[in-house]
């Protein structure tokens, strides 16, 4: 499905949901994009603007546009009222081993002589094999 990019006045219109001022008009969709960007970021915050921008940015129509708006603002907003939810307080983490890669863990056992040497089927028979 092909997308046809949202105009500066459409892009306007769904800036001014997010600001409680009134938003001049932008002059090219560029500058409307780059403010609706920045005040997605002040209401919902930085990471889930991001991918709600692109969302919304990349909708069909202006009203599927709006639609997702809404989604963001109403439903993905664990607090609709804007109000500051308080950091968890700072506890110590637990030390956690370095992650590494399953390989190089199997490679690591193996090098160390903890893993069962790995079995040799080219001397078995076909034939001696349990059915």
């Amino acid at each position: 499905m092909k997308t046809k990019a949202l105009t500066a006045a459409q892009i306007d219109t769904l800036a001014q949901r997010l600001s409680e001022t009134r938003i001049e008009p932008a002059t090219s969709a560029k500058k409307a994009g780059d403010n609706f960007a920045r005040l997605l970021a002040a209401r919902i915050g930085a990471e889930r603007a991001a991918l709600a921008f692109t969302s919304i940015m990349t909708a069909v129509t202006a009203d599927q546009a709006e639609a997702r708006l809404t989604l963001v603002l109403d439903y993905g907003n664990p607090d609709p009222a804007g109000e500051a939810i308080p950091a968890p307080a700072d506890e110590p983490k637990a030390a956690t081993a370095p992650a590494i890669g399953k390989r190089q863990a199997i490679q690591d056992q193996a090098q160390t002589g903890t893993l069962p040497p790995a079995p040799d089927f080219s001397k078995t028979d076909q034939h001696t094999l349990p059915c």
